[in-house]
């Protein structure tokens, strides 16, 4: 049996951001087993991912992420930690049994002791470019909750506008 691959596959796949959309492709046409594929079609080589940690807050350090979780967020979580580390299943003492909310944003000169505790991220506080805004907030809310960041977190100079000259002559040009 000839089997034709769409141009986007090439066999043995060796990327493992195109091996979820080859087996959707592929279970769509014929019934099998993944694990039952064998090098031929499928080589991503050997998996150099350490086992998960014992230790809740290196292992959410390292991943980015926040420990314990809530209920809600287990998947995220599990997606973060998969890309470090090797397991079948988060620990239960790693996730709330009852939801609990984040901790409201602690004070400018807090904060940098916080995040150095929770991430690995260079977080620079207070935001001295504009371009910072967006990835500084979007890290400050995956560990804190607040609606508005406060004034005291932005150190942004005002751009300088330029100065309008005007020649007393009002026929020169």
């Amino acid at each position: 049996m000839e089997i034709n691959l769409p141009s986007e596959f090439k066999i043995p796949i060796n990327d493992k951001t195109k091996l979820k959309p080859f087996l959707d492709y592929l279970r769509t046409k014929y019934t099998f087993r993944t694990r039952e594929l064998s090098k031929e079609w499928i080589d991503l080589g050997p998996d150099t991912r350490i086992a998960l940690p014992g230790d809740m807050a290196s292992a959410a350090r390292a991943a980015g992420i926040n420990l314990p979780c809530n209920l809600n967020d287990i998947k995220e979580i599990t997606i973060a930690l998969r890309k470090l580390y090797k397991f079948d299943t988060i620990p239960e003492a790693w996730v709330n049994k009852i939801y609990i909310p984040k901790p409201i944003l602690p004070k400018l000169d807090e904060i940098a002791i916080e995040l150095a505790k929770k991430t690995t991220r260079t977080v620079i506080v207070p935001i001295v470019e504009e371009s910072m805004i967006r990835s500084t907030v979007e890290i400050l809310h995956s560990y804190f909750n607040f609606n508005k960041l406060p004034r005291e977190f932005f150190r942004i100079p005002k751009p300088v506008l330029p100065k309008m000259v005007f020649s007393e002559d009002p026929f020169d040009l």
